[in-house]
């Protein structure tokens, strides 16, 4: 009987073991030759995944619009590009009832929506001929159909950036669209929601030190605005659950994840102790409803992803480190998560990988999800603050119009394990390391180095996390006058200073 006992126990064990194993998975999708990254993920009504991003060419002679659908367990479905473009980005998706999608995204400046059905066939397209130079954030679905727009501008001949928000029905066609601007100025919309009373809730920054609640009536005029103070603010996500509103934005250089009422009214405040910086692209952390009640939150935190769960009171139940860029979270039924993000990470080299590639983390509850990811502490406080009265002011926007993409297939391939990591040095190489202030860096950084490591100096070079070049200098004088890096995307560089007597090296991140 005790045999037959155990028996039945390992039995049992080895089910339970085999069921986590089919539940989680890790899987990476790659383009041979071209690079891939994601920026939004959905779940389709037919029970896949949807994800956008973009597609760029092997000497990055252009970006442009991606879309890859996958099943739940992560095996390839299909994957569409758009032709003939020189910059365009999808940076959110929003799924229909027919199984299709809403894409959004920016191309060159201007706005661009598709809507496809559920094998990737573009229904209509639009695109704006607004005076100005466009980025999309945020879409969100409207009661009674159509869906709503966020973002901001940056018009060449107003320096300050605006909200834009805009209505759309289900066909394409704008209802109504408005810039609106605080008495701050530099505003920028991170997300938008429709509350129970069918006005629009948009999250921004104005400036870099006031994060701000914009609600819209439905035919766009300001409703009111709150505003919160901090040292460094930007917003990112938005989210509305029956007990109310969760917003995720950068706060005193952490996370704030706040929780309001519909009217707006704060109930608690907390700051924890995460990062936020992108290697490739501008990722915003997302969060999302958790399955057992509180919420989701995915981050993308200075080479590694972040994921969290946080309680309806404010608690923090669990955190787990991700091996990927993270971009984007959502609900696998209901016994898990998957995370999506970006590759390769910084690290030393390994096995060189010539293009970023897509990384999928399936987990379950508790954010256990294999090779790919582990446990991590997270310090979190709540903070005792509130809201104040903000003012903006509305103006017209322009209109969309008819717009005709080329979408083509693009193959992918994918593979078992997680994303790649390489740097700009190998395993075996250990230069002396170069001290880079301040780290993270913003417009500009100066290196710290003792006089006589000047002496016959050959150039200072910056890598990005691929390895591609990205600054160089021969000229000695940089070392004192400091770099100048406003043109350089948020993320992790690799900065190299040769000399006829040594090699330095350091690591810096760009944060904005």
């Amino acid at each position: 009987m005790k045999a037959k006992t155990t028996l039945l126990l390992i039995i049992a064990m080895f089910i339970s073991m085999h069921s986590f194993a089919q539940e989680t998975y890790s899987k990476v999708f790659y383009h041979q030759t071209d690079g891939i990254q994601v920026t939004a993920l959905s779940q389709s009504a037919d029970s896949n995944y949807v994800m956008v991003g973009f597609e760029t060419g092997s000497n990055w002679e252009y970006v442009t619009g991606l879309i890859v659908k996958f099943d739940k367990q992560g095996n390839f479905i299909w994957s569409k590009m758009v032709e003939n473009t020189s910059y365009q980005q999808f940076t959110d998706i929003l799924p229909t009832a027919d199984s299709g999608s809403i894409v959004c995204g920016s191309d060159d400046g201007m706005l661009i929506l598709l809507k496809i059905d559920k094998n990737g066939v573009v229904e209509w397209a639009r695109n704006t001929v607004w005076d100005a130079n466009l980025t999309m954030k945020s879409i969100c679905p409207l009661n009674g159909g159509g869906f709503a727009i966020a973002g901001y501008s940056n018009s060449i001949s107003e320096p300050d950036n605006k909200v834009f928000v805009a209505s759309i029905d289900e066909e394409g066609n704008q209802v109504w669209a408005n810039y609106y601007h605080s008495d701050i100025s530099n505003d920028k919309a991170g997300a938008l929601v429709q509350l129970p009373d069918h006005t629009l809730l948009v999250s921004g920054s104005a400036g870099t030190d006031s994060f701000f609640l914009l609600n819209l009536l439905t035919d766009g005029s300001v409703n009111w605005t709150k505003e919160l103070a901090s040292t460094y603010t930007e917003a990112y996500d938005l989210i509305l659950k029956d007990e109310g509103i969760y917003a995720a934005f950068a706060y005193e250089y952490g996370m704030g994840i706040a929780k309001m009422n519909f009217a707006g009214n704060l109930q608690w405040l907390k700051k924890l102790n995460l990062g936020h910086s992108d290697m490739y692209i501008d990722l915003n952390p997302q969060i999302i409803s958790a399955i057992d009640g509180g919420i989701v939150l995915i981050d993308s935190e200075f080479g590694s992803g972040a994921m969290l769960k946080i309680e309806e009171n404010g608690s923090l139940s669990w955190a787990s480190n991700l091996f990927l860029d993270a971009a984007d979270i959502e609900q696998v039924g209901s016994n898990g998560y998957l995370a999506v993000g970006n590759g390769p990470l910084i690290g030393v080299k390994k096995e060189y990988i010539d293009w970023p590639q897509i990384g999928l983390i399936r987990t379950d509850l508790l954010g256990n999800g294999g090779e790919c990811q582990y446990q991590m502490e997270v310090m979190n406080l709540f903070i005792s603050l509130d809201f104040t009265e903000g003012n903006f002011t509305a103006e017209t926007a322009g209109n969309v119009s008819n717009y005709v993409p080329e979408i083509v297939d693009l193959p992918l391939l994918q593979q078992e394990g997680c994303v790649a990591m390489i740097g700009a040095i190998n395993e075996n190489e250990n230069p002396l390391p170069l001290k880079l202030l301040p780290n993270p860096a913003n417009e500009s950084f100066k290196i710290e180095i003792e006089k006589q490591n000047l002496n016959d100096f050959i150039q200072l070079e910056i890598r990005d996390i691929s390895g591609r070049l990205v600054y160089q200098s021969n000229d000695q004088i940089c070392l004192s006058v400091g770099i100048n890096t406003s043109q350089l995307h948020p993320g992790i560089y690799q900065v190299i200073l040769m000399t006829k007597q040594t090699r330095l090296s350091g690591r810096l991140a760009i944060a904005r």
